[in-house]
């Protein structure tokens, strides 16, 4: 997501996983971290958008990871007598897939719905503004025309007044 690791937990700049194929069985390293990352989504607010490759595939370190399941050797070496302990696993991995699926699915909905919150809110902001900020220019001209005539007249007549009065104190 945009040169951004999604599994690597915080450390989005890094390669979550490498495969080490020179060891016998191949074995895969998690370079990652466990916090997930987050964005805030208000002012108190912040909400996961990344998941650690650890909660989705498992704790490579323990022998648990996803990775770790060796069916062919398996197969090779006890004739698939640990068959059902690795489809047990795999089921349990599933399951885990898609809890995962299901709360990113969650978190997009909530996201979406902030998302159009947020733009609502943009509009009405903007809607409001413009009410109180925006002129009708030719109502505004003929305001100003108007004000100015009464003014003037205003003007005129103080000032015949006042003149009249003068002279009648002379």
């Amino acid at each position: 997501m945009n040169g951004q690791y999604i599994f690597s937990g915080t450390k989005t700049d890094t390669i979550p996983y490498a495969l080490d194929d020179s060891t016998d069985p191949p074995t895969v390293t998690y370079s990652g971290n466990d916090a997930a990352f987050a964005i805030n989504t208000g002012t108190n607010s912040k909400t996961d958008v990344g998941t650690p490759g650890s909660d989705v595939f498992g704790d490579t370190g323990t022998g648990e990871d996803l990775f770790s399941l060796q069916m062919q050797d398996d197969l090779k070496t006890n004739g698939g007598a640990g068959l059902g302990d690795i489809m047990t696993a795999l089921d349990s991995h599933y399951e885990n897939t898609v809890n995962t699926i299901s709360n990113i699915g969650i978190k997009t909905n909530r996201l979406d719905t902030k998302q159009s919150v947020i733009s609502d809110t943009q509009l009405t902001l903007t809607t409001n503004r413009s009410n109180l900020e925006d002129v009708d220019l030719s109502k505004a001209i003929t305001d100003l025309a108007l004000k100015q005539t009464a003014y003037e007249a205003a003007l005129s007549a103080t000032s015949k007044i006042i003149s009249i009065n003068l002279a009648d104190k002379l």
